[in-house]
């Protein structure tokens, strides 16, 4: 749930139509009215979508989430979504489609024109290892780093990024795992 205007963005994976989840959102007034009862379809394909998470920038939210529709392994997609409740990239925003597995992201806005999106990438020689990587979005919805900045590559493995903004700056914490045996 992000909030900004006098207003929220609630935002989940849906598996009404089929059972393949679809990304929704509902928003919901500042005294509690659930302004989009049916919830409003930000993402949908015929490949499983999961981990939403949601920014507001001052003007409009940026959904972001995990995404098969591409290959078998997740990808991370991302949507803005204005304050009267419509989606703004209908087909989504690719924030990054490399090959091994991609999910458990976060987003923040900064205030000054971009979001930040970390995520947890699956290292290509050890299946249990995760890094964490990062890629700023513009407001407009435009990806600013074609390729992402690694935030952490620990000999571990570091998964589960959250993201925060002081309207400068970001911070990203993330959780470290001492995995033994490799």
């Amino acid at each position: 749930v992000a909030g900004g205007k006098g207003q929220f963005l609630v935002v989940w994976a849906d598996s009404r139509v089929h059972t393949l989840a679809d990304i929704y959102g509902a928003r919901v007034s500042g005294a509690g009215k659930v302004l989009d009862p049916n919830g409003i379809k930000i993402s949908a394909s015929s490949n499983s979508k999961y981990n939403p998470q949601v920014a507001f920038d001052g003007t409009n939210y940026l959904v972001v989430w995990s995404d098969r529709r591409t290959n078998k392994n997740p990808m991370i997609y991302g949507a803005r979504v204005s304050t009267a409740g419509k989606v703004l990239d209908p087909n989504g925003v690719a924030i990054s489609v490399h090959a091994q597995d991609q999910n458990t992201p976060d987003v923040a806005a900064n205030g000054a024109g971009q979001y930040l999106v970390a995520w947890s990438r699956k290292d290509k020689n050890r299946s249990w290892k995760y890094h964490v990587y990062a890629a700023r979005v513009s407001t407009a919805g435009k990806l600013l780093d074609a390729t992402p900045v690694t935030i952490s590559s620990h000999a571990k493995s570091s998964s589960y990024p959250r993201v925060a903004s002081d309207g400068k700056d970001y911070l990203v914490a993330w959780r470290y795992k001492d995995t033994s045996g490799d």
